[in-house]
């Protein structure tokens, strides 16, 4: 009787260790698959998510980069008028289809020939943000890009007559010695100085680009001017995403990514420890 309970725990120990040892290599093979699955779960995140983040957290911060240069270079060329450039920069994708940043590099440049005119910083700045919105109907109106306009009417302002003519601007000797006398800045040519042609220069684009005065606003539901805002509110937004939550959002992604693959490169004895903990 003792033998047959004796032989009788023994086969029920060996049976249960036996289906243990099962379930234990069960569980191993899934911890297995498990690891082998996050490998995969780790290259991916790398591949489809933590890079395209890292690609825009690039970009952004580029972006980012650029607005406050450009911003730097606004209060160095217009000093106490910067708030006067700044503010309209603000809304320039909206106002002229320009980026803050792209706006702000052309302002300094037109600003810094405007400056030569002698006339004072607010008015520079306001004739600044008055000559960039006329670029902008220009180039709605002729179909091209806002800062190749303003290019040519910032060449006008130099005395370089041509790049303006294919927007209807002539900027010639004898109309800016016309200019300068019709409208009382000199009363004979022989007072005529750099200064006095800067402010004809200006006076003339604008009146003979009249015509054209508000037409980007004008149209600015049409596709032309709606892509111009659109790709200068991307940039605006990537710059503002590079300051504020890109380097956040890459660091999360990239933090997840190595835990996953941390977990998968453990060997099983270790991934079952995890599990188990």
């Amino acid at each position: 009787m003792a033998s047959y309970e004796l032989g009788s725990l023994i086969w029920r120990i060996k049976g249960d260790s036996s289906d243990y040892d099962k379930k234990i290599q069960a569980t191993s093979n899934k911890l297995t698959k498990f690891g082998d699955k996050a490998k995969k779960v780790g290259k991916s995140l790398t591949t489809f998510v933590t890079a395209p983040l890292v690609g825009l957290g690039v970009a952004g911060v580029k972006a980012a980069s650029d607005l406050e240069e450009s911003l730097n270079a606004v209060n160095v060329v217009f000093g106490d008028a910067a708030d006067i450039v700044n503010k309209f920069g603000e809304d320039s994708a909206e106002n002229v289809g320009l980026s803050q940043a792209a706006f702000n590099g052309l302002a300094t440049t037109i600003g810094s020939q405007l400056k030569q005119s002698g006339l004072s910083i607010d008015t520079v700045a306001n004739q600044t943000n008055e000559l960039t919105t006329r670029a902008a109907d220009l180039a709605s109106v002729f179909n091209t890009e806002v800062d190749d306009a303003l290019g040519a009417l910032g060449a006008a302002l130099r005395g370089e007559s041509e790049p303006a003519r294919r927007f209807g601007v002539n900027i010639s000797e004898a109309a800016i010695q016309s200019e300068a006398l019709a409208s009382g800045l000199v009363k004979s040519k022989d007072e005529i100085t750099e200064q006095i042609k800067v402010q004809a220069r200006y006076n003339l684009i604008m009146k003979q680009s009249d015509q054209v005065a508000g037409d980007f606003a004008n149209t600015s539901d049409s596709l032309a001017n709606q892509t111009r805002i659109l790709k200068s509110d991307l940039v605006d937004v990537a710059a503002q995403l590079g300051e504020e939550l890109i380097p956040l959002a890459t660091d999360m992604v990239s933090g997840l990514r190595d835990l996953v693959s941390w977990f998968g490169d453990l060997d099983e004895g270790a991934q079952q420890t995890v599990v188990v903990m």
